[in-house]
């Protein structure tokens, strides 16, 4: 429930960004300044470019000898990359971004989003994979249309944070290290959930103990693997959602921040506002900021005194 209200509080604010961003008005956005005179066609030439150049790559890579690159999804690569250059130079070098900038300019990539969306959606649907539960009527073959529905969540979840990460922070090489770090922990986060609900089954064979124990009855297998299906699509829809909703109310909450400082810790901001640290963690982070500030005051003050001396 706390992941689909995290969601939820990012999608209420998208919808009204999204019409601010491509409605016929000229005075309530910048689009022009950033992406040029015709925003929308530069913005559908980008998307359509990064995502066939990233599917392109893929299969170059799957077809060689480089396996460690299988994993990345690269057209969510791309697409981010391509799409947070000319941000990145209209928020660092044009001098001309102000707060109130936010809205129009997160909204300007909900479009190549919701078609990388959309064509993961298509090509996991196109590839032949969706079967009925073996042994299992014809029906729960929905289980593998739920998952692909996820998997395809997953893509905008991805972009959206990679996107979020190289567009806040005026240093590449710290973007680049965050989007790094980004696509390895969603890989591994899948990974995990995967094994734990479809490989270990532990969501089936706790239901079935639970009503062999309290009522007698026996599950068919095939009912138990579409409990574990189910329960991985809900739980990554959940997550997904939640990510794409915590990075767009993070970045409103903080894109001042970022034009007064040049750089904010995205990823972090994210992860805590998905998974809210304790009030330990919050008091011992406190206490670190606290220490740093003290070190930096007491550098401050002898720099001074040694030029006064």
């Amino acid at each position: 429930m706390h992941l689909y209200r995290t969601a939820r509080d990012g999608f209420t604010d998208m919808g009204p960004a999204l019409r601010t961003a491509f409605n016929q008005r000229t005075d309530d956005d910048n689009l022009p300044g950033v992406f040029g005179p015709r925003p929308a066609l530069t913005l559908a030439a980008l998307t359509v470019l990064a995502i066939g150049l990233g599917y392109g790559l893929a299969a170059l890579i799957e077809a060689s000898d480089a396996r460690v690159l299988v994993p990345v999804h690269w057209p969510v690569v791309l697409v981010a990359v391509f799409l947070a250059l000319p941000i990145r130079r209209y928020l660092f070098q044009t001098g001309n971004t102000a707060e109130a900038d936010f809205p129009w300019l997160a909204a300007s990539m909900i479009p190549a989003v919701a078609l990388l969306t959309l064509i993961g959606l298509l090509t996991g649907l196109a590839s032949g994979e969706l079967q009925p539960i073996e042994d299992g009527p014809g029906w729960t073959v929905i289980g593998s249309v739920l998952i692909m529905i996820a998997e395809a969540t997953s893509h905008a979840a991805a972009v959206t944070l990679a996107a979020a990460a190289l567009c806040f922070s005026r240093k590449w090489f710290n973007a680049l290290m965050e989007l790094a770090v980004l696509v390895f922990l969603l890989r591994l986060v899948l990974w995990v959930f995967e094994y734990i609900l479809l490989e270990i089954e532990i969501v089936q064979r706790i239901l079935a103990a639970l009503l062999d124990a309290l009522l007698g009855i026996r599950l068919p297998s095939w009912l138990g693997d579409l409990s574990d299906e189910f329960s991985l699509a809900v739980l990554m829809l959940a997550i997904n959602l939640a990510v794409i909703g915590a990075t767009w109310t993070v970045c409103r909450d903080r894109f001042g921040e970022l034009l007064a400082t040049g750089d904010v810790n995205i990823v972090k901001a994210v992860r805590d506002a998905v998974d809210p640290p304790s009030e330990k963690a919050l008091q011992k982070r406190e206490a670190k900021l606290e220490k740093k500030a003290r070190k930096q005051a007491e550098k401050a003050a002898r720099k001074a005194a040694k030029n006064k001396s």
